[in-house]
C-alpha cells in the first residue's frame, strides 16, 4: 500500500508541476505556491547595498 500511495503522490506532483510549467511557458503568471522563491529575490533587491 505504501509503495502505491507514494507512486500516486509522485505522479500527481509531476502532473501539477508539468501543468504549471506549461502555463508559465505560455506566458501565464506563476501560481502562488511557486512564487515563494521570488519573494526572497525581491527582498534582496529592496535592501540597499
Amino acid at each position: 500500500f505504501s509503495l502505491a500511495a507514494a507512486t500516486l503522490l509522485g505522479a500527481v506532483t509531476a502532473w501539477m508541476a508539468a501543468c504549471a510549467g506549461g502555463r508559465h511557458r505560455d506566458g501565464a503568471p506563476l501560481p502562488e505556491w511557486m512564487e515563494h522563491a521570488n519573494r526572497f529575490e525581491q527582498r534582496r533587491q529592496t535592501i540597499p547595498s
